[in-house]
This record gives structure tokens, sequence and C-alpha cells, in this order.
């Protein structure tokens, strides 16, 4: 944010695995200048499989949000779902169904239904946050010790609500990436997952000319990490067969 209000930057936070997340005592989403939020179904919180919220204390940047969110349209009189038109420049006399376009907007409103489920799932958003932390600081104890494998990272100013919980395979664990995932899966039942690959090493990227060794971080990074399970609903006794399963294949 430092460096963002010197080049007067504005910064969108990405919050879409971090609901209830907190950096030194400051939620996600009140960091930056917005910030965005995805109610997929596989998320913290959900709305029906599918939605999300953007945040800002900005209010040109509010209603700039309500705006395209509702086809950019202005009507006359009060209206849950248009902005007001501003009657000093336009005055209404009797055109009161005139609408008034700020610019080309969309059509992304949540519906009824989707906001009521919402609202619930916000209300055990904290208690289930705080049943995934619990389940990843099992995990991370019983994992302990293992050679070759590197534990998340925990920075101690925020507040971490794993949406995953990831782990790197390092070169001197017996098996790599994707041998670690096959036995996993097949031999114990554990589905481990690889999510997002870099983005510029896709179909439709390579097909514009883009290469591996353009993000080498990443391309090192998506190498080696895995994602366990984790979720509210992971009993002890889940949590301590994964990281039993896991510690059999170091041994192997």
């Amino acid at each position: 944010m430092e460096i963002a209000r010197r080049h007067h930057l504005v910064v969108i936070e990405d919050c879409a695995h971090n609901p209830g997340g907190e950096y030194r005592g400051v939620k996600s989403g009140a960091l930056g200048d917005m910030g965005v939020f995805s109610f997929h179904q596989q998320k913290n919180m959900s709305t029906l499989g599918e939605g999300g919220m953007v945040t800002t204390s900005n209010k040109e940047f509010f209603e700039r949000i309500l705006s395209y969110r509702s086809l950019c349209a202005r009507v006359y009189g009060e209206s849950d779902k248009y902005l007001p038109v501003d009657e000093t420049r336009y005055p209404m006399e009797k055109e009161y169904w005139k609408s008034f376009f700020d610019d080309v907007g969309y059509n992304y409103r949540m519906t009824d239904a989707q906001a009521t489920v919402g609202i619930e799932q916000l209300k055990k958003l904290d208690k289930h946050n705080q049943k995934r932390i619990d389940l990843a600081a099992r995990l991370t104890e019983k994992l302990q010790g293992i050679k070759g494998i590197t534990l998340p990272y925990i920075d101690p100013r925020g507040k971490h609500v794993f949406h995953l919980y990831l782990l790197q395979i390092e070169k001197d664990f017996p098996l790599n990436k994707t041998d670690f995932m096959w036995e996993m899966y097949t031999k114990k039942g554990i589905k481990v997952w690889s999510h997002y690959m870099p983005i510029h090493l896709t179909g439709p990227y390579l097909a514009q000319g883009h290469e591996e060794g353009e993000c080498p971080v990443a391309e090192t990074a998506f190498k080696k990490y895995v994602s366990l399970p984790i979720h509210p609903r992971l009993t002890d006794e889940a949590i301590d067969y994964m990281a039993n399963c896991i510690r059999e294949l170091s041994l192997s």
C-alpha cells in the first residue's frame, strides 16, 4: 500500500481464498482500496455454488461498482437495483420512466436466495474458519520432521484461514510430486490436488507464443506444491490418517 500510494495506484485485493483472514489485525478486503471475494462452492463460505462480493470504503468506487453491477443505469425515484438520476442535471418532468446510462454495464446481480444463504454462511464463517485452523495445526504437528516436505509458512502477523493446505514436495522426498499424488489417490484413497497451473503454460497462452521460463518462481512452485484436503467437516481421525499415509510414503 505504501508503494501504491507513492505512485497513485489503486490496490485491488484478491480475497477469494481468505474471507475472515487478517493481517496485522485488519481483515482481508479492508487492506487495499477494494477487495474481491468468491462464493464458489469450494470456498470458505458460499452462496449456492457461485457468486461474489466487492468491499470498499471509497464512496466513488462503491457507486461505480453498484453501477456496473446493474447495467450502469440510473432511474428516477428510489430503486434497490439502480443508482438515482441527478435531477439537478436531468429534471424528470413527465418522463418518470426514462433511464440514463453512465457506461456499458453488466447484469451481475445476486439472487435473493443466494444472498440469504450468504448471510447465514457469513454468520458461521468464523466458526468454520477456526475449525480449518485447528485441523491445519493438527496436521502440521503430525507432519513435523518428515524429510523432503516443506510445511505451510504461517506469518505470525496474520490470520491464515486455510482455504487450502499446501505442501511442497522437495527433491529429497522419495517420490516426486506426480508419483506422490498418484500414490495418495490410488493407494490411500486421499484425493490430493494440484490447484492452478501457471497461466502462461496453459494451451491458449502457449498458442500465443508464451513459453516455459517466463515466470520461473511460479513454475518452480508448481512443480513442488500439492493441496491436501481440508474443510470443516474433516475429523481428527481423518487428519491423523492423512498424516500417517504421508509418513509411510516418506519411508518408501
